[in-house]
């Protein structure tokens, strides 16, 4: 799935314009001529939906061991009950960053995203996004 989200940039990074009876022609961005796209918030939504997923791997993890697991790489480790990894590869964030689980103090687990910046803290799309963000 990860890959397939990769593309959407791509995609979308593509604009088409047609003109009495042109040729459709695709206009680079400033991504594919060497510059860096900017942060959008489709990538805001992929980060959202990885930390559900990450969520749900660890409901599984937990299902299956009676307790959460201790990181987020301990979900690619082959599963003692199934055999298999509940995850196949903890992709980075959008903005290629590596997600945070932490424990809150209650003892419960959450994923942690810093935004397009990749720091703590921030506004708009540098906003820190979590599972605490997201009502999980």
């Amino acid at each position: 799935m990860h890959k397939i989200l990769l593309l959407i940039p791509i995609l979308a990074s593509l604009s088409c314009s047609q003109e009495d009876g042109d040729d459709v022609v695709a206009e680079a961005t400033a991504e594919e001529e060497g510059g860096k796209e900017e942060p959008s918030r489709s990538d805001v939504d992929v980060a959202g939906t990885q930390i559900r997923q990450f969520h749900a791997a660890m409901d599984q993890y937990r299902l299956n061991n009676y307790m959460y697991p201790a990181s987020l790489a301990t979900l690619t480790e082959d599963d003692e009950i199934t055999g298999q990894p509940i995850l196949k590869a903890i992709p980075l964030d959008p903005w290629g960053n590596a997600y945070q689980m932490k424990v809150d103090l209650d003892g419960q687990p959450y994923i942690l995203c810093f935004g397009a910046d990749g720091r703590e803290g921030g506004d708009g799309l540098n906003q820190d996004i979590s599972s605490k963000t997201l009502g999980l």
